[in-house]
C-alpha cells in the first residue's frame, strides 16, 4: 500500500504525458529523504566542464548555467562516418583531447 508522496509519484508516473514530472518529484523525495538529511557539510571541491562529450574535461572556478545545464558542457560530440557517437570505450585516446571554449564561443582543441 502506498501513502502520501509515494502515492502521488505512482499516480503521476502512470500517466505518460507527465512521466517527467513524476520522476522529478520522486528525485526530490529521494534527495530530501536520503541525501539532505544525512549530509551536513557539502561543498564542491573541484568543478569541471566537458565541452566535447567523451573528451577531457576543463577545470573551472565558476560556471554559468543555461537551460540545458552548465554552459558549454557536452555541447559537441565526436561521431563516425555514419553519425554514431564515438565513446571513450571505443577510442580511449579521446581523453587526450582537451577542448577549451574561448570567451567568443570558439572551440579550441589542445
Amino acid at each position: 500500500m502506498l501513502t502520501g508522496f509515494e502515492e502521488v509519484v505512482d499516480k503521476l508516473t502512470s500517466m505518460p504525458d507527465v512521466q517527467t514530472i513524476g520522476l522529478l518529484l520522486f528525485s526530490i523525495y529521494v534527495l530530501k529523504t536520503y541525501v539532505f538529511t544525512s549530509a551536513k557539510n557539502i561543498y564542491v571541491a573541484e568543478l569541471y566542464v566537458y565541452p566535447i562529450k567523451g573528451c577531457g574535461g576543463v577545470r573551472v572556478e565558476k560556471v554559468s548555467m543555461c537551460t540545458t545545464g552548465f554552459k558549454h558542457d557536452r555541447r559537441w560530440m565526436i561521431v563516425d562516418e555514419s553519425g554514431k557517437f564515438v565513446t571513450q570505450r571505443e577510442k580511449p585516446e579521446l581523453c587526450n583531447i582537451w577542448p577549451l571554449v574561448q570567451e567568443d564561443g570558439t572551440l579550441v582543441l589542445r
